[in-house]
């Protein structure tokens, strides 16, 4: 079983079963890689009318045809959003032109894009940028373990909260990946307040520590909520005289709220316009999507489904004997499909809103399929479920005034 080299989508596609000769470099102008994005995949052969599921578990490069990267190609991606916007932007709040070349502007560029999606908060833990992973669900279902090295560390966490009786306690965690552990070089710690509360268990460490070990080496640090379930447990003890002594401990467990590792950060990159992200909301369906399946293809990953940024659009469309006016969807400028009449009535206030500012809406939307057949479905508030003050946030942070 061979490899295939695998562009990322935001670079332009080669001709089917191309092989870049040795020595081959991509041009500036394409982009920087996605973060965790690997050029050369496991080519598996056909399987049933389902075939060639695109993408695979990572493989090795031939040496002769691997691509040399380094930092400079990497300006601080990460959770991506599309890597440019359909319409030129007028003016940014932050002052960086999106057509700036080098990392240096690159990188403010990121930083800016990450700030208006949630993720610019610092971290004095760590002095790195805050990054709230992505596929978190709500609950906190994986397991943390080792709680009952750090019961101290919980204990000053949980603070005058404490109750003897039990109680659930919800905090934000760091995930900080610890490749020089004695113990595991995979090892992922888990942090809250700045203390250590455990660990994430062995035989997942190893596909969390190296997406997250690639935010590290950028800057950022992983962020997920977390749940501390903590009481008091009664305890015995034999004194000196052989007689027992009934006294209490403390107990507590861990657990946080961490997708698949594959579904931690998008695939592509934020628009480098200026653009506003409309927050995480309920499923919305994108229609359509069977006539933009080559598109598609890329954005699938490797495991078949893979988080993505997309851009919002209001357009006419023009039927038989008259118009009507919905939302399209792209992925780094390229149409992948449009929301029905409904759902577009549901999102144009903001949408419109955002525009009227001169900004492009974007937001999250997770792709699922291969070759053959892909979905796209948006994860994004609906106009009304929004809060008065996101729309004057919105005005301010593109130079509007409120009203």
């Amino acid at each position: 079983m061979g490899t295939r080299f695998n562009p990322p989508p935001n670079w332009p596609q080669p001709p089917e079963g191309w092989v870049p000769p040795e020595g081959w470099q991509p041009e500036p102008s394409w982009g920087p890689l996605p973060l965790g994005w690997e050029l050369w995949v496991e080519d598996r052969p056909p399987r049933g009318l389902l075939k060639r599921i695109f993408g695979g578990p990572p493989a090795q490069a031939p040496p002769v045809a691997r691509v040399q990267t380094t930092v400079a190609d990497h300006p601080r991606p990460l959770p991506p959003v599309p890597s440019t916007v359909s319409r030129p932007a007028a003016g940014r709040a932050d002052g960086v032109n999106p057509n700036a070349e080098g990392a240096a502007a690159r990188e403010v560029t990121f930083r800016t894009a990450s700030r208006r999606a949630g993720r610019g908060r610092g971290s004095a833990a760590t002095g790195k940028v805050v990054f709230d992973l992505w596929g978190q669900r709500g609950w906190a279902g994986r397991d943390v373990v080792g709680e009952s090295n750090y019961l101290d560390h919980i204990k000053r966490v949980i603070g005058t909260a404490h109750q003897p009786d039990g109680a659930e306690h919800l905090h934000h965690a760091l995930l900080v990946a610890e490749p020089d552990n004695p113990h595991d070089r995979h090892a992922v710690a888990v942090q809250i307040a700045g203390q250590a509360v455990g660990y994430l268990p062995r035989e997942d460490a190893p596909a969390y520590s190296r997406v997250l070990q690639r935010l590290a080496d950028q800057g950022f640090v992983a962020q997920v909520q977390a749940r501390i379930w903590a009481r008091d447990f009664d305890d015995y003890e034999v004194d000196r005289r052989g007689n027992y002594v009934q006294s209490t401990r403390f107990g507590a467990g861990v657990r946080v709220d961490l997708g698949e590792a594959h579904l931690l950060v998008p695939g592509n990159t934020p628009p480098t316009g200026a653009h506003e992200f409309v927050p995480v909301g309920g499923a919305i369906q994108v229609t359509g999507e069977e006539a933009h399946a080559e598109i598609l293809a890329p954005y699938c990953g490797p495991a078949g489904e893979q988080w993505a940024y997309a851009t919002l659009h209001e357009m006419t469309q023009q039927l038989a004997r008259s118009t009507r006016d919905v939302v399209e969807v792209r992925l780094d400028s390229q149409r992948i499909g449009q929301l029905t009449p409904k759902m577009s009535a549901d999102l144009f206030p903001a949408i419109r809103h955002i525009n009227e500012l001169g900004a492009t809406a974007a937001c999250r939307a997770l792709v699922k399929g291969n070759r053959a057949a892909a979905q796209v479905t948006l994860y994004v508030q609906r106009s009304h479920e929004l809060e008065d003050a996101w729309f004057d946030d919105v005005r301010r942070r593109h130079g509007g005034s409120s009203v």
